[in-house]
């Protein structure tokens, strides 16, 4: 879910000034290698995915005994279903995590740790009011114990600055993690956070530093940092670039439903349409998430096939529909891009984007809210998210700003 927030369609895209010395160069792109390239070898993802389904289903089976569950197999569980719920696209899994939240609360009351694993629930679908609530429970009860809980508590509010627009709190605790303790994650963490705020080549820094940190088997790993590097290498205008990583990441782990959704997303940017078409149809049989029949909406009605594109249209409708009604914060800006594109109902979608955006003030989030303001001719509202932007950097330029 995370994922897939940063690809918007193209009205919804942040358009940065190519003056901006960071961006130098964004006109001509030059064919650069894939650090997907130089990465070793991974373990196939089906060996990988079976692995993680075998693990869900034994301690699923476990939770299903009234007996109280540990808390670190209760967490384990819900890592792995989160993991899931990501890889595959697959909303049920989300709720399951976060139904393991609640039996982790109900079995231990007045552990900090079962609250962090409420935070964890909360966070993945978007829900940050309720997942800083959880922090602050967990606070309360740690009452000077455990110092990893305390750290565990520091690092997650951390995480919920950027969920809250608190861009410059966000990027001093990232860049405080890379400097304590230098990894994949943090490296990656800190760039796509420097990338959002369009500091692109400090972001590309820490790409390189993040992928060279990576030495462990599994490719869900680089298949993430293939996710976000993409999305930053597409906001400073290298679409031939982000594409080239995701396919090559892709050829890795075709398992993947997340990453096969963003290459084919990349190659439709890139004019290949027909291999986006291609790449994309084989998802309706594996996962019921939305988004791609409305990506494949879009593009066979390009395409001039207006028959299919109005069955995926219907389609994607009825499946947000559903998805909304679970989890709304978490589909919100997803769907958006349906009834902004291909469900031809824009004040459905700017009310979409406006709460999108009061949920969690992000970059993402205030540029989809903008160019939907803009054209629903809103534009006290599209100037404002505008003026948003540019507070929290002066190079974010949405193009609905144009006009203010």
């Amino acid at each position: 879910m995370d994922s897939r927030n940063h690809t918007i369609i193209s009205f919804a895209a942040v358009s940065l000034l190519c003056a901006v010395a960071l961006l130098a160069g964004c006109e001509r792109e030059t064919k650069v290698a894939s650090p997907v390239d130089t990465l070793h070898q991974t373990t196939a993802g089906s060996i990988v995915l079976d692995n993680l389904n075998a693990d869900i289903d034994h301690w699923q089976a476990q939770l299903a005994s009234d007996k109280p569950q540990s808390l670190g197999r209760l967490g384990r569980l819900q890592a792995s279903l989160l993991l899931r719920a990501q890889v595959r696209m697959r909303m049920d899994d989300y709720i399951a995590a976060h139904a393991v939240a609640e039996r982790a609360v109900a079995d231990y009351p007045n552990e900090p740790a079962a609250r962090l694993l409420l935070e964890r629930s909360h966070s993945a679908v978007h829900r940050y009011g309720k997942a800083a609530k959880a922090l602050d429970q967990a606070q309360d009860m740690l009452q000077g114990g455990s110092a990893s809980i305390a750290a565990a508590i520091a690092m997650r509010r951390c995480k919920l600055e950027r969920a809250a627009g608190n861009y410059d709190a966000a990027l001093r605790c990232a860049g405080d993690a890379v400097t304590a303790a230098p990894s994949t994650s943090s490296h990656g963490e800190y760039a796509t956070l420097l990338a959002e705020v369009g500091r692109f080549d400090d972001a590309q820094s820490h790409f390189a530093k993040a992928w060279a940190a990576y030495k462990q088997p599994s490719p869900i790993v680089p298949a993430w940092l293939a996710l976000a590097q993409s999305k930053a290498l597409q906001d400073a205008s290298k679409p031939k670039a982000a594409a080239k990583l995701l396919t090559d990441m892709q050829a890795r782990m075709p398992e993947h439903l997340r990453l096969t959704t963003e290459t084919a997303v990349a190659l439709e940017d890139t004019g290949k349409r027909k291999a986006a078409i291609d790449m994309l149809m084989p998802l309706l049989d594996e996962t019921d998430d939305p988004d791609v029949p409305n990506l494949l909406a879009g593009w066979l009605a390009d395409a001039g096939n207006t028959e299919a594109a109005a069955a995926m249209t219907a389609r994607a409708k009825k499946g947000f529909e559903k998805h909304l009604a679970a989890l709304p914060e978490g589909y919100a800006a997803h769907a958006v891009e349906l009834w902004a594109g291909p469900g031809d109902d824009l004040p459905k979608a700017l009310a979409l984007a406006k709460a999108n955006a009061e949920n969690s003030p992000t970059v993402p989030a205030l540029s989809l809210l903008a160019d939907v303001a803009h054209a629903t001719g809103n534009t006290a509202l599209a100037c404002d998210a505008a003026a948003r932007l540019r507070d929290i950097n002066p190079a974010l330029q949405p193009a609905a700003s144009s006009g203010c």
